[in-house]
């Protein structure tokens, strides 16, 4: 059985291949990092590596959450999710462990050497304030980087007539999170997206599609007349 993580996650995961038996992590995989790490995982981050831990596509195309017996305990906090090139943290403070669905919070990890030698700790902040949430923003995210089944990037620019149309046709949707990239500062913490039976657009400042199909890729080009700069 799948495990629907948040209110956003049947869109999110109509974007993907469909789910197969054996796409999470086996219960004894899981118990025997909980054991290791000497902690019970959040039942949210707990239950979606159970069902979807496994797969790349959704987890690991761009930035990289840890599989559990991976998972890093940094300055009273448990890592779980790395950037592309290593140079940011996400974590989940331990006082927040025992909470089922706990914030998340972010450091740089470049402080890492002079963590190591003894001189600092890492400098936690605020990202999500729900793992759900967080987990929302990475699979959408990992959806416009090529995780998804079939989508497209174009240059052109998201003008006025173009926004217009999308609005019109496509259902807003707001993911509580800045769009993944972005730092967690850069103000309000709310990523617009719209959607439309297996379909996402960001037209956040270029054009990100993601489909269920491919010829929905054809479609949406002629709709907004846009053309691929890319496409899979």
């Amino acid at each position: 059985m799948t495990y629907l993580w948040s209110e956003h996650a049947t869109d999110i995961v109509s974007l993907y291949r469909p789910w197969r038996e054996g796409d999470g992590y086996s219960e004894e995989s899981i118990r025997a990092a909980e054991e290791s790490l000497d902690l019970r995982l959040p039942v949210v981050l707990r239950s979606f590596y159970r069902s979807w831990g496994v797969r790349d596509d959704l987890t690991r195309s761009n930035e990289y959450l840890l599989p559990p017996d991976e998972l890093l305990i940094r300055t009273h906090a448990l890592v779980i999710c790395v950037e592309n090139q290593a140079v940011m943290y996400w974590a989940i403070p331990f006082e927040h462990l025992n909470e089922d669905d706990p914030p998340v919070y972010f450091a740089d990890s470049s402080a890492e050497r002079s963590l190591l030698e003894g001189r600092l700790e890492l400098a936690w902040e605020l990202s999500q304030e729900r793992v759900s949430d967080f987990l929302d923003a990475l699979t959408f995210h990992h959806a416009f980087c090529r995780g998804s089944a079939h989508g497209g990037i174009s240059h052109e620019r998201p003008d006025e007539r173009r926004i217009a149309l999308i609005k019109q046709h496509w259902q807003c949707v707001e993911v509580r999170s800045v769009p993944f990239g972005t730092s967690p500062d850069a103000g309000e913490r709310r990523w617009p997206l719209y959607i439309r039976d297996g379909q996402v657009i960001d037209w956040f400042q270029q054009f990100f599609v993601a489909t269920r199909q491919a010829e929905d890729l054809d479609a949406i080009s002629q709709e907004l007349e846009i053309t691929w700069d890319k496409r899979w």
